[in-house]
């Protein structure tokens, strides 16, 4: 009796084998999976501790640009953090109300028919995945993973990166000349951009730190409208501009014929403007806008006009790079823009280069 309960008792030879042999490949298995994150936790750490050894954590915190493939590489984590929120908040003030109010009809008040129709309909509205790009706000921080993004939505990732790796080089083309300039110059150039010019209306729009605003600081440039205005564009007061006396003046300007906004008295820029009507446009528009006659800008010769839509596009670099040029003739005397912009549209744009997209009015 004992010796029969003793064998019921005991595992056959054969059956512990096999479970001894598939036990040891899971012992393996959550082995590598324990050792495989301590070694992720283990670099992590081992790069962050480095990375604040370069770059100070007040500074990682605070500091309004993130360009780490630039050859000016910044790394505030500020923009990136606060560009999330601002997403992410206005997508709950929308979809929160109107969910929530979407449900409580289906559930307390819809009918039965419609409750079938619209609930499988709000259910694949639901799983449609949204992705947000921006090439306007913070162009410098969001042109290039806004177009790998597109690349890979599209199925055209290596398109994608021939964009990107063009847009870097040019980029970092400007950034290591201004790098040069900024420790061999005490002083920047002021410079105002009058947005979107509306010579028969009110002036002064403008640009603050955001969008054409920041190519002139990340050209070496001083903006006047980052130091006049809290946001990314707005309002300056006529007087303050003839107060600060610019160095350079450039208006944006586009063919705006058929909008009711803008006036009539505009520089027309685009694929169908020519540079002699835009040039006589710039130079009719800032003389009879008051006191302008008088600003050294205009004396000098530093009066310059460019196409508004750079302000939201993915070669909105080109016009950062003409911003160079006109900010530092000398040092950016070689650094041809219209021929970089005639290469973008072989290699990446459908239609040919044509028109006026910049003028100087002493040109």
């Amino acid at each position: 009796m004992r010796a029969a309960a003793s064998r019921s008792l005991t595992r056959p030879r054969g059956r512990a084998l096999r479970e001894n042999l598939i036990e040891a490949p899971l012992l393996v298995a959550a082995l590598v999976s324990i050792f495989t994150t301590a070694g992720i936790i283990g670099v992590l750490l081992f790069e962050t501790v480095e990375f604040f050894q370069v770059i100070p954590f007040w500074r990682f915190l605070t500091d309004t640009e993130w360009t780490p493939l630039y050859s000016n590489q910044q790394f505030g984590i500020l923009v990136l953090f606060s560009a999330t929120f601002l997403t992410s908040f206005g997508a709950m003030l929308v979809a929160l109300p109107l969910g929530l109010l979407s449900a409580i009809y289906l559930s307390e008040y819809a009918s039965p028919p419609v409750r079938r129709v619209v609930k499988p309909v709000l259910e694949i509205l639901a799983g449609i995945p949204t992705v947000v790009v921006d090439f306007r706000q913070y162009p410098f921080e969001n042109t290039v993973p806004s177009a790998i993004l597109m690349g890979k939505l599209f199925g055209q990732e290596a398109r994608a990166q021939e964009l990107v790796d063009f847009y870097i080089k040019h980029i970092n083309t400007v950034y290591a000349k201004v790098e040069e300039i900024e420790k061999a110059r005490k002083s920047k150039p002021l410079a105002f951009i009058y947005r979107a010019a509306r010579f028969d209306g009110d002036c002064c729009g403008t640009f603050g730190r955001g969008n054409m605003g920041l190519f002139i600081e990340r050209a070496g440039g001083r903006n006047l409208g980052s130091e006049t205005i809290p946001g990314w564009s707005g309002t300056v007061n006529p007087e303050k501009v003839l107060a600060a006396d610019p160095d350079l003046v450039i208006v944006t300007g586009s063919n705006w014929t058929h909008s009711t906004s803008v006036g009539k008295n505009y520089v027309t820029f685009g694929y169908d403007a020519a540079p002699e009507q835009s040039r006589a446009q710039l130079k009719a528009g800032v003389e009879q806008t008051p006191g302008w006659t008088n600003l050294k800008a205009y004396k000098n010769g530093q009066v310059f006009g460019i196409w508004h839509q750079f302000y939201n596009s993915p070669y909105s670099f080109v016009a950062f790079l003409q911003f160079a040029k006109w900010l530092y003739p000398d040092d950016f005397r070689s650094l041809d823009p219209e021929a970089i912009f005639k290469e973008f549209h072989e290699q990446f744009l459908p239609l040919p280069y044509s028109g006026a997209f910049w003028v100087g009015m002493k040109e």
